[in-house]
């Protein structure tokens, strides 16, 4: 059954307000009119704020229908005021729209009443649809940035319930399912009256069913058999109806197919309903909130993460690091004192490189660690590279041997200056040319060769190998920690090239590469020039010491 159409009705004679209600009710309009005839009586009408339309005669004995109108539109603005009134002349006609009258009707031409009435009441509902879509918009993106300010999940979850208030709720509870999924711990709440926010704490609403089933709920217009049904037990359904809730919503908070919670909006003293959009809107900010929590959980599992990192490097560098070099001395000094021809020879050789192996793999994931926590020390002056690559290539040049592999350095040729720490340039180029060692053939070459790059500042290191190339899908993935080709024989745990990655970028340069299937690969980074002052560092993770040399 629809609902009557409430009037209030200002005039002085009876027989046209009869007159005007037998025109209503002839046009199927199902009414209920209150007419008033002085201006107390329009004012405490005014007052009650329940009427769907006024109507208003334009003179009347001790007031006046432009007095009545600006009451109107300062105490009820949004309703729409029409005139029905005697013979009106066309400038006073023009001045009561000018001034905010929806329209008006002469009492010779009632049958343009019932249209105009409809007319009026259809555009003011488009008017107030605008209105609430807008104001959800803007309910909607307010909220989205209190959600994204701040990873402390109570807290931000808190600002959006007092947000709701009073624009879009009279009050808001926000409730976190616990690891049971159907128990949920209240986390927020918010009323328009302080005093109520100890009923709120308090109120335990049944939302199980919806944590198991995710389906929303909307209460338009609660009866007290609804109110019952939405609470545990007699003394909690007191508590509801001491907040005399009107209308009512209840969201679940979904992300991924997960239940995360719910977040119940109420309307009450306030006199107000909800609709299916508001329930959408409702819905929109709850899909908001639950990524919001699922990635305050995610962050939480990212800083137990990284403790537990931490931790274990402080094994690392400590419990494992210490008895290691230990292993590499004692293997060291062994191996001095053996003879050439004792049949120990082998197996001291094999503890001594796989130690070294260790000691290097617990540098590497040192190195990493240092970067990522932004402990990285670059300790940067002008040198040669030259020298560098030099002294790299005679740290490989007995692994190269051992494969019959040709090393050619190009770079004494270019004569090569960079700003850079040359420890870790040495890094660099250790780590590029073990791993071009790793896959070149036996009778392979590898070459070092290098430029300065015009315009740019920078100097360009180059590293090539005739192994077997790099597909294209690979090489995608070259940089990523512990990512290892498949068709590539296992050998460490893919640190190396992410940590020539981290270094060359410390150092504010780039790393490339570019190979073909059965051609090879060429590896390159860059590296400031001398003399030249060096970019700030792409990576965050290092700091600088810098001095000329």
């Amino acid at each position: 059954m629809t609902a009557p159409l409430h009037i209030l009705h200002l005039e002085d004679s009876r027989i046209d307000a009869e007159l005007v209600r037998e025109i209503l009710r002839a046009g199927d309009l199902e009414i209920e009119v209150e007419c008033v005839d002085s201006k107390d009586g329009f004012v405490a009408a005014l007052a009650r704020g329940h009427h769907d339309i006024i109507l208003a005669d334009y003179s009347l004995p001790r007031f006046d229908g432009i007095s009545a109108l600006e009451l109107a539109r300062t105490l009820r603005p949004d309703v729409p005021f029409l005139f029905v009134t005697g013979a009106l002349k066309d400038d006073s006609a023009v001045e009561t729209l000018r001034l905010g009258a929806t329209d008006f009707i002469v009492k010779q031409r009632l049958s343009r009443l019932v249209p105009a009435i409809c007319r009026a009441l259809r555009e003011y509902e488009e008017r107030r649809h605008r209105a609430k879509a807008e104001a959800a918009l803007k309910f909607i993106a307010e909220a989205s940035a209190r959600l994204a300010s701040s990873l402390d999940l109570k807290a931000t979850l808190g600002n959006v319930a007092r947000l709701a208030i009073p624009a879009f709720a009279d009050w808001c509870i926000v409730e976190l399912a616990s690891a049971a999924a159907e128990v949920a711990e209240r986390v927020a709440t918010a009323h328009v009256d302080p005093g109520k926010q100890s009923l709120l704490h308090d109120l335990e609403l049944r939302i199980d069913d919806l944590l198991r089933t995710g389906a929303s709920r909307l209460h338009e217009q609660l009866n007290r058999a609804e109110l019952d049904a939405l609470v545990a037990d007699a003394r909690h359904a007191e508590d509801l109806r001491q907040l005399a809730p009107t209308s009512m919503m209840v969201v679940p908070m979904i992300v991924n197919g997960r239940v995360l919670g719910a977040i119940v909006f109420g309307f009450g003293t306030s006199q107000r309903w909800y609709d299916t959009r508001d329930l959408a809107t409702a819905q929109n900010l709850a899909e908001r909130a639950a990524v919001a929590v699922e990635n305050a959980r995610l962050y939480r599992e990212i800083q137990r993460a990284v403790k537990a990192r931490e931790e274990l490097l402080a094994i690392v560098s400590h419990d494992l690091r210490s008895p290691m070099q230990s292993i590499l001395m004692t293997a060291t000094m062994l191996n001095c004192k053996l003879a050439d021809d004792d049949r120990m020879e082998p197996r001291v050789e094999g503890i001594l490189k796989s130690a070294e192996i260790i000691d290097r793999l617990l540098g590497d994931l040192l190195d990493l660690a240092r970067f990522d926590a932004g402990g990285l020390v670059l300790d940067r002056g002008d040198r040669d590279l030259c020298e560098i690559v030099r002294d790299a290539l005679a740290i490989v040049a007995p692994q190269a041997e051992q494969k019959r592999i040709r090393l050619v350095d190009h770079v004494a040729e270019a004569q090569l200056r960079a700003h850079c720490d040359p420890t870790r340039v040495s890094q660099i180029l250790g780590n590029l040319l073990g791993n071009a060692l790793k896959f070149t053939p036996e009778g392979g070459t590898i070459t070092v060769a290098g430029k300065v790059i015009p315009g740019q500042g920078k100097v360009q290191i180059r590293v090539s190998d005739s192994g077997p190339g790099i597909s294209d899908a690979d090489r995608e993935h070259l940089f990523e920690r512990h990512w290892q080709a498949r068709s590539q024989q296992r050998g460490g745990v893919g640190l190396g090239l992410s940590i020539v990655k981290a270094l060359v970028e410390a150092h504010g340069g780039e790393v490339a590469v570019m190979s073909e299937i059965g051609r090879g690969s060429t590896f390159s980074f860059t590296l400031p020039a001398a003399a030249e002052h060096p970019p700030s560092p792409r990576a965050g993770g290092a700091h600088e010491h810098t001095r000329r040399g």
